[in-house]
Formats: structure tokens, C-alpha cells, sequence
């Protein structure tokens, strides 16, 4: 029997864990840490009960910044008689290419032997890395990983004595699958109600011009600019996200400008806003703010959010999620809110659920919605009622090969005051591990097309289009956008 209790702790600048065998005579283990994310110092001990000696101590340094990690260990079996003192070293080269070196030494003074090993790491391209290390006795390996498709991966390696490298060499190859789409634990959120669907049918599908990039400073701060252009309107925000342990800040801003004004204007910001030798008008509009803290409770999420200068848009809410239920509750932080509550009973496979909004002010229901859903390792099936029992939305999601991200889903909705019904089919494929089509058509004859290419990792292009089948000498719709990311 193997059975272990252990305890974790953790503060800002320290943190400890404590475990033992729950056996008769267990083997006791402690350690602990201190320090900062720059440099740190800890120890670690076992105490074996059974013959009242230390099993293992070891005490250790680590010193990191931006791109470079170096530690120092002492090891030894408690008695003093095998002491071994370990040092490593990990170096970032070039973040861009994935290209790192590493290196470890470690002397032991019992036999007063030397051990020392380096390696690196290098992507050739997003798809293909290489990795190679060698050791002080000669003993040389290598290795080169392809990515087939999104979730299927060839390693090809490799080892040689370097001192009889035809003798010695040997080789092994290996064919890793990991599909993407795993079955979650639990029913989740009312709004993850068919949303397979509808991110199968709608996502990444637009008709602007927008470009966003992100940066991240050397304190972890994460900066996203986007812009997007409207027509004659462009709009424009900033945002900024903190983490800190549990606790996400976002802060947002909003900027709003229209080239077709031919006046000079001041904006809020303090500053004159010239473009193109043309006057453009530029307007702040809101500050958002949200503050989100994940696991303030097992299975417990609080957010806060509010915007400036709208006195009126504060709102608190709450998402718990269990093996069998999920449950969000909202209120705005008014002196007569509107509260929302919805809710989600099943399992992963089986789920129904319900959303309701009720104002305070008036005494009515703003909105009571219901839903059911069904999946299994392939397929997700949904059934909606919305807008206060007027709309019927059905949706379907099938998962027809996942090694190339292939997959179909439908969805059709019948208004019963308009006697009016939206039939819409797409699909979505990957030409290779980095390219990915997508298309869709209603029964209004409108097709829509994109192709995502992700040109370096995290990086996106996208190129979508639409036009109307019925109406043919209408222009089409083109929509374009880029994300950067480092």
C-alpha cells in the first residue's frame, strides 16, 4: 500500500510541503522555499521513522531572470556518505525560434567523479524541432520532432558512443496522438449550451479590418492594442491585464475617431490628432475594469466589473462549477438591479439547464430562456428556447476527423412570431498544421469563406469573405485581420 497525505502552503515569499507515508512506520518528507521570482533558496528532508535516520537532505539555490535560469544543489542520503553537489544552467537564445541551451555539472565526493552534460534545442520551422545533447563520457543523443497534424507528432531519435559511434548507435522512433477536443468533467455554464456550434459557425467570420498585437513586459503585465476599421469609423482600445496569483485585472479602453470629420480636435488624451494632413476626431469613451479571482472557493470564480464614467455599470458575478451542476448568478450594483441567475444540472454527457433575468425596478422577468444538450465523444447536440419562449434554436456539432480538425455543425432557429426560419451549415478543415479553413451557407443564400494561416506561433492572418448567391452583382464582403503575439 502506497497511501500519502500531503500539505502545501504558499505565500508571496515563501512556501513549504509536508507529506507522510500512512503507513505503521512512515517516511516523513519536509521542504520549503524562500525568497523571490529572481532568486530563492530551499531544503528538502525525508526522516524515515522505521530507523529513525534521515533518508535524503538536500539544500538548493536558484537565481533567474528574463532569459536565463542557473540553480545549485547538495544532495545526500542524511549519513554524510554520499554527498553530491549539482549544478544547472538554461538559457533562452532566441525565444522566436525556440532556440534554448542547457547544461549540467554535478561532483560527487565520495568517488570524486565529475559528470557534465549540454544541450539545445532549436525549431527549424513551427512545424519541425531538433534537440541534441552530449555528456563527458562521449555518450552523444539527438532527436527530431514533425508535427503531422495539430494532434499528431513524429519523434525520430537517436544515440551514439562517440568514442565507436557504428557499434553503438542505436535508434527509436515514436507516433504520439493527442486529440484536441477532450470530454470535460462536469455540464459546465448555461452559455456553453451549443457553443461548439456556434464558434464552428460564426468565429473569426467578419467583414472589418482589424489588427491587434500584444506585448508583455518583463513583470508579466500583458498589453493588447487593437484597432478595427468600420467603414469610415475606426475603433480603437487598449488593454491591459495584471496577474497576480488568483487574481486577474483587466483594464480596457475605448477610443473612438471618424476620418470624415475636417475639423482639428483635442482629444481627452491631452493631445492634437492629425492624420494625413486631414483633421481627425478622436473620443474616449469608457474605461472598463474587471477583476476576476478563479478558485476564491473550490470550483468558485468572483468577478467585479464596472466602467467610467457610468456610475450605473458596476455588476458582481458569481460562477460555481461541480461534477454535476453550474451555476452563474449576476447583479448590477445599482439601487434596483437587474439579477440574473442561470443554472445547468447533468453530467458531460446529459445537461439541462436555464437562464432567467429579473428587474428589480419593474417587478418583471426580462428574459427566461431553457436548454438541453447532449454529446458524446464525437458529436454535441443542442436544444435551446429563447427570448422568452419565442424562439426555437437547434444546433448540431460532429467531430469527423481529428487529426485534420475536421468538423460539421448546423444550426437551425424558427421564430414563431415571424413564422420566419435560419438554416445555417459550415465546416472547417486543416490544410496543415498551420492553415485552417473555414465556410458556411444559409438558407438566405448567404456564403461565407475564411482561411487562417498562423505564420509564426500565436500569430494569426486571417482572410474572410462573404457573398450573397441570390444577388450576385452585389459586391462581395472582405474582412481581414492580424494578431500579433511575441
Amino acid at each position: 500500500m502506497s497511501s500519502k497525505l500531503e500539505l502545501q502552503y504558499e505565500k508571496e515569499y515563501s512556501s513549504s510541503c509536508a507529506s507522510i507515508g500512512l503507513l505503521a512506520n512512515p517516511i516523513v518528507s519536509f521542504s520549503s522555499m524562500m525568497g523571490t521570482s529572481t532568486m530563492s533558496m530551499g531544503s528538502s528532508v525525508d526522516l524515515d521513522t522505521n530507523t529513525g535516520s534521515l533518508s535524503n537532505f538536500s539544500f538548493g539555490l536558484s537565481f533567474s531572470n528574463e532569459d536565463s535560469v542557473a540553480t545549485l544543489t547538495l544532495s545526500d542520503k542524511g549519513d554524510g556518505s554520499r554527498p553530491i553537489l549539482t549544478g544547472t544552467g538554461y538559457h533562452a537564445v532566441k525565444s522566436l525560434t525556440n532556440t534554448f541551451v542547457g547544461a549540467e555539472a554535478s561532483y560527487t565526493f565520495l568517488t570524486k567523479k565529475s559528470t557534465f552534460v549540454v544541450g539545445t534545442e532549436h525549431a527549424l520551422d513551427p512545424l519541425t524541432t531538433v534537440k541534441y545533447r552530449v555528456n563527458s563520457l562521449g555518450i552523444a543523443s539527438s532527436l527530431i520532432q514533425y508535427k503531422l497534424f495539430p494532434s499528431l507528432r513524429f519523434t525520430l531519435s537517436t544515440e551514439a558512443d562517440t568514442r565507436a559511434p557504428v557499434e553503438s548507435a542505436t535508434y527509436g522512433f515514436l507516433l504520439s496522438v493527442g486529440p484536441d477536443h477532450k470530454m470535460v468533467k462536469g455540464p459546465g455554464l448555461y452559455s456553453d449550451i451549443g457553443k461548439k456550434a456556434r464558434d464552428l459557425l460564426y468565429r473569426d467570420y467578419q467583414a472589418d479590418h482589424k489588427f491587434t498585437i500584444t506585448t508583455y513586459s518583463p513583470t508579466g503585465v500583458a498589453i493588447t492594442s487593437s484597432g478595427t476599421k468600420k467603414g469610415e469609423v475606426f475603433l480603437a482600445d487598449v488593454n491591459t491585464q495584471l496577474k497576480r496569483n488568483n487574481i486577474t485585472t483587466d483594464f480596457k479602453v475605448d477610443t473612438y475617431s471618424n476620418s470624415k470629420v475636417h475639423i482639428l480636435a483635442y482629444c481627452h488624451t491631452g493631445f492634437w490628432v492629425k492624420a494625413h494632413k486631414k483633421a481627425c476626431f478622436c473620443m474616449f469613451k469608457y474605461l472598463f475594469t474587471t477583476i476576476t479571482v478563479d478558485e476564491a472557493a473550490p470550483g468558485l470564480k468572483a468577478i467585479l466589473s464596472f466602467k467610467v464614467p457610468d456610475q450605473n455599470s458596476g455588476k458582481l458575478e458569481v460562477q460555481y462549477l461541480h461534477d454535476y451542476a453550474g451555476i452563474c448568478a449576476s447583479t448590477g450594483l445599482t439601487a434596483n438591479p437587474i439579477v440574473n441567475f442561470s443554472g445547468v444540472v447533468g453530467t458531460n454527457i446529459g445537461a439541462f439547464g436555464t437562464d432567467v433575468s429579473f428587474d428589480t425596478k419593474t417587478g418583471n422577468f426580462t428574459k427566461y430562456n431553457a436548454g438541453l444538450s447532449y454529446s458524446n465523444a464525437d458529436l454535441i447536440a443542442a436544444l435551446t428556447l429563447n427570448d422568452k419562449g419565442d424562439t426555437l434554436n437547434a444546433s448540431y456539432y460532429h467531430i469527423v476527423k481529428p487529426l485534420t480538425n475536421t468538423y460539421v455543425g448546423a444550426e437551425v432557429n424558427r421564430c414563431f412570431s415571424t413564422n420566419e426560419n435560419t438554416f445555417t451549415v459550415g465546416t472547417q478543415h486543416s490544410l496543415d498544421p498551420l492553415t485552417t479553413v473555414k465556410a458556411r451557407v444559409n438558407n438566405f443564400g448567404r456564403a461565407s469563406a475564411l482561411i487562417q494561416h498562423e505564420w509564426r506561433p500565436k500569430s494569426l492572418f486571417t482572410l474572410s469573405g462573404e457573398v450573397d448567391t441570390k444577388a450576385l452583382d452585389k459586391s462581395a464582403k472582405f474582412g481581414l485581420a492580424l494578431a500579433l503575439k511575441p
